[in-house]
């Protein structure tokens, strides 16, 4: 897969929206921002231009108006900001990853159990 340019905030916001419902127009895009981050319409088609353009979106018409859906889909994007972190932020140091979560965030028991799973897994096991 080609390298994809990064989503700005409004760009991964409308992606979320995306990404929920699979498909939508811009106009059901604005409906579906929450009250707190209204954008006007003509924000929202401009954002969406942008990720067409960017190669996150494909955009169909339909009835006189265009529908959206995301072909990149969350896991990759996830991916590619926690791979950004540990290689470009963190040079490979998984340890400092590790010590932040474990002092930082507040881990359920059901997930330090899964941490404590994957951890013991052999490693050609996972993927």
């Amino acid at each position: 897969m080609a390298q994809l340019a990064d989503l700005a905030p409004a760009e991964f916001e409308i992606m979320e929206i995306l990404w929920g419902k699979g498909r939508a127009s811009t106009r059901e895009i604005v409906a579906a921002l929450p009250n707190s981050r209204k954008l006007a319409y003509n924000t929202v088609a401009t954002v969406l231009a942008r990720l067409r353009e960017k190669g996150y979106v494909e955009a169909k018409e339909e009835n006189f108006a265009y529908v959206y859906s995301p072909l990149i889909n969350r896991d990759q994007v996830e991916n590619r900001k926690l791979d950004d972190l540990v290689n470009r932020v963190l040079r490979g140091n998984l340890s400092a990853l590790a010590v932040y979560i474990a002092k930082k965030r507040k881990l359920t028991p059901d997930q330090i159990a899964a941490l404590e799973d994957i951890i013991e897994a052999e490693p050609d096991k996972e993927d």
